[in-house]
């Protein structure tokens, strides 16, 4: 499965169903540590924005991430960090629950592999792969 593809293909289904349901792009809480990239609108009355995901134009360096963490990265894990940015999403891929943790614009990547790595250490499990 090429991840980039699949991404593509759930983010078109969401931006359909918001448009068919409400008439606008998704919305989500405004947060300030977001980069504005992401962002379509200022924060409405409630404090939400519209925005779009966007495929990603900026390649991570994986090697130089490996070595920083000893860790092995799965292909399928930076081809997911190197396709779209995009903000937390939860909803259905078919019949199945799926969270997707975001892929922001100047959000390391090293410490999001770190919290992960220090999860899986904390229930006693050993972390050499992602």
């Amino acid at each position: 499965m090429e991840i980039k593809k699949e991404l593509e293909r759930y983010f078109k289904a969401l931006m359909n169903v918001w448009e068919k349901k409400y008439g606008t792009y998704p919305k989500v809480p405004w947060d300030a540590e977001v980069d504005p990239l992401l962002y379509l609108s200022n924060p409405d009355e409630e404090g939400y924005v519209y925005w779009k995901p966007l495929e990603k134009n900026k390649i991570d360096n994986f090697i130089e991430i490996e070595k920083e963490l000893s860790v092995n990265i799965h292909d399928a894990i930076k081809e997911y960090f190197n396709s779209y940015w995009f903000l937390d999403i939860q909803g259905f891929y078919g019949t199945k629950l799926v969270v997707l943790d975001p892929v922001e614009p100047n959000k390391s990547i090293v410490e999001f592999i770190q919290l992960t790595k220090q999860y899986e250490e904390s229930e006693g499990r050993e972390f050499r792969y992602i």
